[in-house]
């Protein structure tokens, strides 16, 4: 049997061990903030008799992979995946990809994380200018 642990958290695998699918998935929704549909993807890899690397002939990205998406962190999701499944460099950017390119709330949502996180930094790296601009221009009139 696969470690079928870093799918759901792990209320959700005792609810999906006991047969108490839905309340599985509600979890897994609670916890992740996934859809629906992603939620229920996620409690059926799980499910005994599924692998982590392969539902319905696609390739199945960890939630915590799809949790890094809703983040912003495409990096972080085909590390994810590859640490969970196996797979290569490669392999793994093409399952998030595809995951991605199936699923339009979470792309929807990756977008939005990833242009916030691009904002947030470039704000950081403005400040942190504007900080050393005026640590010059005090220390230049102290001369």
């Amino acid at each position: 049997m696969s470690d079928r642990s870093t799918e759901i958290p792990p209320d959700a695998r005792a609810a999906a061990d006991r047969g108490e699918l839905i309340e599985a998935i509600k979890i897994t929704r609670q916890v992740s903030s996934l859809g629906l549909k992603e939620a229920k993807e996620a409690v059926d890899a799980y499910l005994p008799g599924a692998t982590p690397t392969s539902i319905r002939g696609e390739v199945q990205i960890p939630l915590q992979a799809v949790s890094a998406l809703h983040q912003g962190s495409l990096i972080d999701a085909i590390k994810r995946t590859r640490e969970a499944t196996g797979l290569g460099l490669k392999d793994s950017k093409e399952a998030v990809e595809q995951y991605l390119a199936k699923h339009a709330n979470t792309n929807e949502q990756y977008r939005a994380a990833a242009r916030l996180n691009r904002g947030n930094s470039r704000l950081f790296v403005t400040g942190g200018l504007i900080v050393v601009a005026a640590a010059i221009v005090w220390w230049l009139s102290r001369t």
